[in-house]
């Protein structure tokens, strides 16, 4: 027998559900204004990757809270050095390509420079997990009390703001005020903030200070 909705639940998610966007989110809306004023990268796969990552911590969010009794909240964490480690690799792809551009200019004289490799749908995704702890905190005690109804009007929400959020992104990237200089400086602009977004993630989970503890314990036991 299904359980009963209570309708008065189910309108206080329409300001609970936004709330918690809000307060988990923020930091994406800057990841995904990177995201679209990098030219390398296409709008097509910002969009699909975000909702994939989306849809990713919200199905997890429904066993999180279980996940959360067993693995210690610094290993999750761990998942910072996703971004960290996309940040790293596309300031290095970044210099290299400046390096062979300079290379073709002056060996030939002004050209166009050579393609540069673009981040796909999945690493898209993939940044969007690793920066979805918190949102994986707060949805899954949200889920953990809410009827199939309920949980289901939730992830709508979640969704329907995440819609909102890659549109505030694109417009503020393609306005035309600073928009322009936004995609001169975007591909400058993706490494450094993926890189602090990894760092952030690693020092907010406490994920540093425990692997620290770690190679202290193991060394000193040794």
């Amino acid at each position: 027998m299904l359980a009963a909705v209570d309708p008065t639940a189910l309108g206080v998610d329409w300001l609970a559900g936004p709330l918690a966007f809000l307060v988990t989110d923020i930091d994406d809306l800057f990841v995904l204004v990177a995201f679209f004023a990098d030219a390398a990268i296409r709008p097509r796969n910002v969009v699909l990757g975000q909702f994939a990552g989306i849809a990713f911590l919200l199905a997890v969010s429904g066993l999180a809270w279980f996940v959360r009794l067993v693995v210690p909240v610094p290993a999750v964490g761990l998942m910072g050095l996703l971004p960290l480690a996309l940040g790293i690799k596309e300031a290095v792809e970044l210099s290299r390509a400046r390096r062979r551009t300079a290379e073709v200019h002056d060996a030939a004289g002004p050209g166009t420079p050579p393609a540069a490799r673009r981040i796909g749908i999945l690493g898209v995704a993939m940044v969007t997990v690793a920066n979805g702890g918190d949102n994986i905190a707060v949805y899954a005690p949200m889920f953990a009390s809410s009827a199939p109804a309920r949980a289901a009007g939730l992830a709508g929400v979640f969704l329907a703001m995440t819609g909102l959020w890659l549109c505030l992104a694109w417009f503020t990237v393609h306005n035309p005020l600073f928009g322009r200089l936004l995609l001169k400086w975007g591909r400058r602009l993706l490494p450094p903030v993926l890189i602090l977004l990894g760092a952030w993630i690693l020092w907010e989970n406490g994920t540093l200070a425990w692997l620290t503890g770690l190679v202290a314990g193991f060394f000193g036991g040794t």
